[in-house]
């Protein structure tokens, strides 16, 4: 008999801290803090006293940050800053 993924499991991407998620993202730990702070930066989770990002939410981030030109970036830019 076939044994089924849990759902839970499936949707949910690999968890990682802080100095591994920036990596992956090709930023710095401090720059993912500060982010945190004002909100800029990816979806994060709060477990105890530890933070961790899902990849889910790091790619959807990313995705989000993703241009066919400079100019497509900084209208981006000015939108997001009004």
């Amino acid at each position: 008999m076939k044994k089924l993924k849990s759902r839970s499991r499936s949707r949910r991407g690999r968890r990682l801290r802080t100095k591994p998620a920036a990596a992956y993202c090709g930023s710095t730990a401090s720059t993912f803090a500060k982010m945190r702070v004002s909100g800029a930066g990816p979806k994060f989770i709060r477990v105890g006293g530890v933070i961790v990002y899902d990849t889910r939410h790091l790619d959807a981030w990313l995705d989000e940050r993703t241009f066919r030109s400079t100019s497509e970036a900084d209208t981006a830019r000015v939108e997001a800053s009004a």
